[in-house]
C-alpha cells in the first residue's frame, strides 16, 4: 500500500490524474500497438493457411522447421540490433529499420501472390460488386445490350463446396 509520501513522489500531487503522466508520444505508441494486434493475428492465420494448402503433408516438418529457424534468426537479429544501438537517440533508427523490414515482407508477399495467382488484386470481383450495387441503387437499366450479372459472391459458395467435396 502506498503512503501519501510515495504517492506524492510518483504523481507529484494527490490531485494529479494518473493519465497525465503519459506523454502524447507514449499514448500514440500504445494506440498503434493496440491496433496492430488484429493485423498480426490475420497475418498468422494467412501464413498457416498458405502453409497447409501449399506444402505437401510429407514435407511439412521440413518447411515448418525452416520457417521457425528463420523466425528465430530474425528475432536474434532484432536483439543484436538493440545491443549494438542501445541509446535513446538511436531508437528512431531501429524503428525505421523495423518498418523497412515490414514493408519488405509485404512486397515479398505481393510478389508471391502475383506469381501464384497471376494478379495481386481481384479487380474484376470488386468492379462486378460495385456495378451490382450501382444497379441496385439507380434501378435496373433496361436494354438488351446489358448482359445479366451475377450477384457478388453468389457463385463462390457452391464452387468452394464442390471443391471441398472433391477433396473428400
Amino acid at each position: 500500500m502506498l503512503n501519501s509520501f510515495s504517492t506524492l513522489a510518483i504523481f507529484g500531487s494527490k490531485r494529479q490524474n494518473f493519465f497525465n503522466i503519459y506523454t502524447v508520444e507514449t499514448q500514440v505508441c500504445l494506440l498503434f500497438c493496440y491496433f496492430s494486434f488484429p493485423g498480426l493475428w490475420v497475418s498468422d492465420l494467412t501464413i498457416t493457411q498458405l502453409f497447409l494448402q501449399t506444402v505437401q503433408e510429407t514435407e511439412r516438418g521440413i518447411v515448418n522447421s525452416m520457417q521457425n529457424s528463420m523466425n528465430k534468426l530474425m528475432d536474434m537479429l532484432k536483439f543484436v540490433m538493440v545491443i549494438v544501438a542501445p541509446y535513446p537517440h538511436t531508437f528512431g533508427l531501429l524503428v525505421i529499420i523495423s518498418y523497412v523490414f515490414i514493408c519488405l515482407a509485404w512486397v515479398l508477399y505481393a510478389v508471391y501472390c502475383r506469381k501464384v495467382r497471376g494478379h495481386f488484386f481481384h479487380f474484376e470481383k470488386v468492379t462486378r460488386c460495385m456495378d451490382h450495387q450501382n444497379n441496385n441503387h439507380t434501378g435496373q437499366q433496361s436494354g438488351a445490350d446489358q448482359a445479366p450479372r451475377r450477384q457478388c459472391g453468389a457463385e463462390e459458395a457452391p464452387r468452394r463446396q464442390s471443391a471441398a467435396n472433391n477433396e473428400v
